[in-house]
């Protein structure tokens, strides 16, 4: 499977409640799913949602060489299966995240739809540099940023999300002083929380 045919497999959110948070399990996890798709995948009720913006279908275009490959999995007894749905076990086309064979990002997906909205700024060329975090209460309560060579200061008036990437989102929580305890002390960073 290839990045570029977009795959849309959910993961194993059982393993990251029970490694890390009550409240993340598949279970969990999978209203919002449902709630954010609009699925072009038949198969079990309540595993897909059909009206929201993040498009999922079967990759295309299958060659005769998949589908032969689907046919003599059965034959052998296997199920043809959703590997989104309760009973993953089986052989499946994948499913995607793309609209007629183009690629769907997250931006074209959820960001595009809702730019003009009042309530909604957007800045390019900015960059997150801390969570501000009250230390009493370990709540974020905003952000420090720098936009355009200035650094500004943004506070929360509901909630905070942050989505910085699997790299940048580890930089920016030790930061924000939460990481291990010996990293954060070598680089002069109070500790608020640390981090095994």
């Amino acid at each position: 499977m290839l990045n570029s045919e977009c795959p849309y497999p959910r993961g194993d959110y059982d393993n990251w409640e029970a490694l890390v948070n009550a409240g993340w399990s598949y279970r969990d996890a999978l209203p919002f799913f449902v709630k954010s798709e609009n699925s072009h995948i038949d198969r079990e009720a309540g595993y897909h949602g059909k009206k929201e913006n993040l498009n999922v279908e079967y990759h295309k275009p299958s060659s005769p060489q998949f589908y032969a490959f689907i046919d003599a999995n059965v034959e052998l007894g296997r199920k043809v299966a959703d590997y989104n749905e309760r009973q993953q076990l089986g052989v499946s086309p994948v499913q995607s995240n793309t609209i007629s064979c183009r690629r769907q990002s997250v931006s074209s997906a959820f960001l595009e739809p809702i730019l003009h909205r009042s309530n909604l700024t957007v800045l390019t060329h900015s960059f997150a540099i801390k969570i501000l975090i009250n230390k009493s209460t370990k709540k974020a309560y905003g952000i420090l940023f720098s936009h355009k060579n200035q650094i500004y200061k943004a506070k929360e008036r509901k909630e905070i999300i942050i989505s910085a990437g699997t790299i940048n989102f580890s930089q920016l929580l030790m930061l924000s002083g939460i990481g291990p305890e010996h990293h954060l002390k070598h680089h002069d960073i109070p500790v608020l929380e640390s981090l095994a």
